[in-house]
């Protein structure tokens, strides 16, 4: 094998594939055939403009409807942060839980804490 040094071992550089082709995984078989579709519940996305500087924050808020698998939560809520004039242009987070109350409250909460004055609601 052969190292990188033009990547870091971050989402956005690495593969699933790098590994599977390595130590290949066996899925199960989902019992009962192909699995529901997600459903969007909320998306909100903020745009703030200073000078040249472009900074946009995404929330989305979403039930997998593959709770039952055991394998995925029940919501889950995505929070994208870009600005053009930062390093690392884009930073991504995201929070589950099995509650609904629970998932609009946390989403909530990630809205108040990174949208302040000056941002205007796309």
């Amino acid at each position: 094998m052969q190292e990188r040094k033009d990547k870091k071992p971050t989402e956005s550089d690495i593969r699933v594939s790098q590994l599977t082709d390595i130590c290949p995984f066996e899925e199960e078989a989902a019992a009962g055939g192909a699995m529901e579709k997600s459903t969007v519940l909320e998306r909100k996305v903020y745009k703030k403009v200073s000078g040249e500087k472009v900074m946009l924050h995404k929330f989305l808020l979403w039930k997998t409807n593959k709770e039952q698998s055991g394998r995925y939560p029940a919501f889950v809520i995505y929070h994208t942060d870009f600005s053009s004039g930062r390093k690392d242009l884009l930073k991504r987070d995201m929070l589950y839980t099995s509650d609904e109350q629970q998932a609009r409250e946390m989403l909530a909460a990630e809205i108040a804490d990174n949208v302040k004055k000056g941002w205007e609601e796309v």
